[in-house]
């Protein structure tokens, strides 16, 4: 039992944008995600979350001259039409991973993960469970954030994260 895997998803962050904004995209471009936590990740395994705390990677922070200070794409605020105004939010996750049934018991209130081999993982993101890019985590300030390496122009259909149920946090 104890050995017996399964699939984590393991969300870092979130943040919101416009369709505008959303099919601006290219990659090169840094998202930063307004809400994520350089002290703990959300593992999503079935339909149960569980917040685990982390020790960050900080060898993932880009230096200074990296960042170009503004988001470039505020100047561009006011949408043509109704529909590129519409703000919808955009899930940064890391490719699933497996993890056995063992440690995942072991995982209680407190307890810091170590989860270095996931800093390693490309990074999916997602609006409305649909894959529209790809890209490497990063730390930008106090938050992470996704330098996008790839654009989904159209997504195959593609598995969605399980409905979430309940929710545990280890703070």
């Amino acid at each position: 039992f104890y050995n017996c895997h399964t699939d984590a998803y393991v969300v870092i962050g979130r943040t919101r944008f416009t369709v505008k904004e959303l099919k601006g995209l290219e990659p090169g471009d840094l998202v930063v995600l307004e809400d994520s936590n350089l002290q703990n990740l959300t593992l999503y395994i079935r339909d149960e979350t569980k917040t685990i705390l982390i020790n960050p990677n900080m060898d993932l922070e880009l230096p200074f001259d990296e960042i170009n200070g503004g988001n470039e794409m505020a100047g561009d605020a006011e949408a043509k039409n109704l529909w590129d105004s519409i703000e919808v939010d955009m899930y940064a996750e890391i490719n699933p991973v497996k993890i056995s049934l063992g440690d995942l018991k072991k995982i209680e209130e407190g307890l810091v993960v170590d989860v270095a081999a996931l800093y390693d993982n490309k990074v999916t993101l997602r609006v409305e469970n649909k894959i529209i890019g790809y890209g490497e985590l990063v730390i930008v300030n106090d938050r992470y954030g996704v330098k996008i390496t790839d654009i989904e122009e159209k997504a195959p259909a593609q598995q969605a994260i399980p409905a979430v149920k309940t929710s545990v946090a280890a703070e």
